[in-house]
């Protein structure tokens, strides 16, 4: 149970870190669009992919392996909403 909460506690931190970063990505201007941008965008897929990667360790932790794709798939529908690009 303890692998489990751990991994929910790293979603979670990851979850904040992203909005940190999109948020400060949104605050940017397009004639900004420098290193630094690219960079925070190169982040924020990193840190996307390790929400993935910790829910399909929680399926497999919880035996609930088969449920992986939804778990991923909500996780990004999640995001896509709270995630506005230009």
């Amino acid at each position: 149970m303890y692998a489990r909460q751990d991994t929910l506690a790293e979603i979670a931190c990851l979850r904040a870190k992203a909005i940190r970063v999109n948020g400060w990505l949104q605050e940017k201007d397009p004639s900004e669009f420098d290193i630094d941008y690219f960079t925070a965008v190169n982040t924020l897929a990193n840190i996307t992919i390790a929400i993935g990667t910790l829910l399909r360790t929680q399926a497999l932790i919880t035996g609930k392996a088969s449920n992986v794709e939804q778990a991923i798939e909500q996780a990004i529908i999640d995001a896509k909403e709270r995630w506005i690009l230009a």
